[in-house]
């Protein structure tokens, strides 16, 4: 194959701006063309597309490459463990290396992303980063220290927004990045409302701050980075993280009702409990058993329910345990097996109530 090299700086000074499209375009003609066996075209196709948006080359050309020839990761195609080898030279670029000279330390996000990588590098069994938002050039920055840590095993969850929360404008960005953390074996869990901004590193190290770890930002944000296993598993089991994650043990949690998405969203009296994300469908509380074969069983001893009241209200009342209620939710007349226990005068009543 031979290679035709197109002036550098003219390239970089124009090449995403759509009034010297004319003139590379026959730059492009005369490069590809030169091509004898085999062309292979090296590039962020992404960035390109994003900055390139009304350019030939964001707009038309990548398009026509991604639709009509194949498309791969080199991560994909090179060598299992490449990721590894690489985030060592990665981790020194951008300044990995760096040790925390104590158990306790705030940092800019300056010498933040050093530290962080080699914290990356360092872990042995879970990692789990809790970012509101994500950009691409931060995600491009973390892709092989996260990979090579999936290499070598270690489980990586990241919580974040569902795509609903996103601006349309930044949905298709989000989509990619999902796909992105699904390709590279990273679970995404979703979060409504979510505002935290921390980091676990296995039980042993906690970041966390004003920093979204996974965006970018110009702003001078601060992380504080803490070796305290008391303090982790205090903010671990406040967040009531291993409920969080372990949800998703069997893949996405999935709606009995409508089989959409459902996610963890914000609680009044407790972190997080479980919703559909479809408006006044399915939800449960943290402690609330799962749903299965369309039958609510109680979440106290997981008996059998029948119906009956509770404070003048209706309620599921527990067969084996009369003490055992819990409240009828709107979600629940949705299931005709639950229907079913609820006598018909009643549950006129109640589909009236509700508006069903």
């Amino acid at each position: 194959m031979q290679r035709y090299l197109i002036g550098e700086p003219h390239w970089r000074a124009g090449i995403f701006n759509p009034e010297w499209d004319d003139q590379y375009i026959r730059l492009l003609n005369v490069a590809l063309t030169r091509a004898r066996h085999r062309l292979i075209i090296v590039g962020d196709f992404s960035f390109i597309q994003a900055k390139a948006k009304k350019a030939f080359i964001g707009a038309k050309f990548i398009p026509f490459l991604l639709e009509n020839y194949p498309c791969a990761n080199p991560l994909d195609i090179l060598p299992y463990g490449f990721a590894t080898r690489a985030s060592k030279t990665h981790k020194i670029i951008y300044g990995g290396e760096t040790e925390p000279h104590s158990d306790r330390i705030v940092v800019t996000q300056d010498s933040f992303y050093g530290m962080f990588v080699k914290d990356l590098n360092d872990a042995k069994h879970r990692i789990v980063i809790y970012s509101a938002f994500i950009s691409e050039s931060r995600l491009g920055m973390l892709e092989t220290p996260l990979r090579a840590a999936r290499e070598r095993g270690i489980s990586i969850y990241v919580i974040t927004k569902p795509i609903t929360e996103r601006k349309k404008r930044e949905q298709d960005n989000y989509e990619k990045f999902e796909s992105s953390f699904d390709i590279w074996g990273i679970t995404v869990v979703h979060k409504r409302g979510m505002h935290e901004k921390l980091i676990f590193i296995d039980n042993d190290i906690l970041w966390s701050g004003s920093l979204n770890p996974l965006s970018y930002s110009n702003t001078r944000e601060i992380m504080e980075r803490r070796k305290n296993k008391t303090v982790i598993e205090d903010f671990a089991g406040t967040l009531r993280l291993d409920d969080l994650i372990g949800g998703y043990n069997e893949g996405t949690p999935i709606c009995p009702i409508c089989n959409s998405e459902v996610v963890a969203s914000e609680g009044k009296n407790e972190p997080f409990y479980w919703r559909c994300i479809q408006k006044d469908c399915y939800t449960r509380s943290i402690d609330q058993p799962l749903l299965k074969d369309g039958i609510i069983k109680c979440f106290n001893c997981g008996s059998d329910v029948e119906f009956g009241e509770w404070g003048g209200k209706p309620a599921w009342r527990c067969i084996n345990n009369k003490r055992h209620r819990q409240r009828i939710n709107r979600s629940h007349l949705r299931l005709p097996k639950m229907r079913e226990k609820i006598p018909k005068g009643k549950l006129k009543e109640l589909d009236k109530y509700y508006g069903l």
